[in-house]
């Protein structure tokens, strides 16, 4: 998979949990740089950045 398919599932993902376009955004941009292997990385990452 690529890294912006990955990137999307897990925008997608949060999306589902409630967060806002604002905090994706900033998860978006976080995830643009590391190399993802997969959505639950992403995932995790996603959560880490809007948690710190």
């Amino acid at each position: 998979m690529r890294n912006y398919q990955i990137i999307s599932e897990a925008l997608l993902a949060l999306q589902a949990l409630g967060y806002s376009k604002r905090e994706l955004t900033k998860v978006e941009k976080s995830l643009n740089k590391h190399n993802v292997n997969s959505v639950d990385e992403a995932v995790k990452i996603g959560l880490q950045t809007l948690v710190s």
